[in-house]
């Protein structure tokens, strides 16, 4: 058996469970809505051409999408590896219900980069610039005002 570090026990924990729900092995169109229910809280809106244009384009990408998956489950990035004593100023946005990566990644990433500051969005998914763009960009300046 693998021994996980808490990060890579963090991803590889959100990855199977969307691979059991199939989630991300898009099989179809109604693939791609499954999918979007997985990462966001609350879905955006997303004009019918543009929705259908985007799941018909994942069911083309499914064997590539399905390769990145099965890398990441074999061979786990630890991100905090390769962040650690980054200087940069770095604002962490995450959401409290991002099924995908935990939300304990963001403390990891924290606590290995002296320049950076978490902020968890309540309600929202893995994707917080998508679901709450205004939110996520305030809080970007607000990142930027206090340095």
């Amino acid at each position: 058996m693998t021994e996980w570090n808490a990060s890579e026990y963090a991803l590889i924990s959100g990855l199977q469970k969307a691979m059991a729900e199939e989630v991300l092995a898009l099989l179809d169109v109604e693939g791609f809505e499954r999918l979007l229910d997985f990462v966001f809280v609350e879905r955006p809106q997303i004009p019918r051409p543009v929705a259908r244009y985007l799941a018909e384009q994942a069911v083309v990408n499914r064997p590539f999408n399905e390769k990145v998956l099965h890398d990441l489950i074999s061979e786990p990035l630890a991100l905090e590896d390769l962040v650690r004593d980054l200087p940069t100023p770095t604002l962490i946005v995450w959401g409290d219900h991002d099924r995908l990566v935990d939300v304990s990644g963001a403390d990891l990433l924290h606590a290995v980069m002296p320049s950076s500051q978490v902020v968890v969005m309540k309600n929202v998914g893995h994707i917080p610039m998508v679901e709450k763009p205004e939110d996520t960009a305030n809080a970007f300046l607000d990142f930027r005002r206090a340095r």
